[in-house]
């Protein structure tokens, strides 16, 4: 998964590429997903997102 030049830096939990809220504080929590703050925002870098997403199994498809 590459990044294309016109992506934020940064983004803000609830726009997690549909992965709900708390999941994603469960990771952050269990140190899966790094985060950083400005003032009361908590916010993940581009590229500790993919990292994350990355991270994820791959779902396996059967061959038809």
């Amino acid at each position: 998964m590459n990044a294309r030049p016109d992506d934020p830096f940064a983004i803000r939990i609830p726009r997690l590429c549909g992965v709900s809220v708390p999941a994603a504080y469960q990771d952050i929590k269990a140190g899966k997903l790094r985060t950083v703050k400005r003032g009361r925002s908590t916010l993940i870098l581009r590229d500790d997102l993919l990292a994350w997403l990355n991270s994820f199994e791959p779902v396996k498809s059967e061959a038809a």
